[in-house]
């Protein structure tokens, strides 16, 4: 099991020493609600945050890893119960490693289930102008940069799922659905996403992205991290968000 992997069901179980030794010395980790926390406060961070978590009841469910020699990006459910509500929020963490350690760990998830509302994530990376993405993502992107609800409907197979950052209900199946969904978001025009890092194994590419422009409406910039499943070489069979943008009523 990859040190990401592991980073979560240890926050969960309290192990921070375990945690601890996963983590190089300088490591930096960019949570959603804590911010950045810097190494001298790591080990309050872990302890506090499991005792955040012990008090929600959570446990970590695994939906995918995705590697790539630069860096790798693990997708979980955390199942926490909230106000008595069983709640199921995905979450998307993205390592850089130094040998068999984690150098820096990004967490994304939409604050939306647990809080009840939005929040404005800074972003923690700098755009790359023209960074390259493998089909059918790049068209993907483009078609979603221009509003293009047709070409962005044409980059997905049949029975492919569209999630969003607040999981649950939010999940849009077949053409319909998902035609819904985009016709929705794409209403303003188009979303053009700056692009930060692509992590493709083959199977799975994921993007990280600042958000600062949706339709006609300029927004605060925002980070987030999209994994987009391929059927085939040329179809996308799902496409999973982790951001807490919030602008008309979805997300990118």
């Amino acid at each position: 099991m990859h040190a990401l992997e592991r980073f979560l069901p240890q926050l969960c179980e309290g192990d921070t020493p375990a945690s601890m030794a996963d983590l190089t010395e300088d490591a930096t980790i960019l949570d959603p609600i804590a911010g950045i926390i810097m190494p001298s406060v790591t080990y309050f961070f872990m302890a506090s945050r499991y005792m955040w978590l012990s008090a929600r009841q959570a446990s970590v469910e695994p939906v995918r890893t995705t590697a790539s020699s630069e860096r790798t990006v693990v997708e979980q459910i955390l199942k926490l119960v909230v106000s008595k509500i069983d709640v199921a929020l995905p979450v998307a963490l993205v390592g850089e490693s130094r040998g068999e350690k984690l150098s820096q760990v990004r967490i994304y998830h939409s604050l939306w289930p647990v809080k009840g509302r939005h929040e404005v994530r800074p972003p923690s990376l700098d755009p790359v102008e023209n960074l390259h993405m493998a089909e059918p993502v790049a068209t993907y992107q483009d078609a979603l940069a221009k509003g293009d609800v047709e070409k962005i409907l044409g980059t997905f197979a049949e029975d492919a799922v569209v999630r969003e950052p607040s999981g649950g209900k939010h999940f849009h199946r077949g053409p319909d659905g998902r035609r819904a969904f985009y016709q929705q978001i794409l209403a303003g025009g188009g979303i053009p996403l700056k692009h930060c890092t692509v992590t493709d194994d083959g199977g799975a590419c994921a993007v990280e992205y600042i958000c600062d422009r949706w339709g006609d409406r300029d927004l605060p910039p925002q980070a987030g991290v999209a994994v987009y499943e391929r059927a085939s070489p040329t179809a996308l069979q799902a496409a999973r968000i982790y951001d807490d943008v919030d602008a008309t009523g979805g997300s990118a």
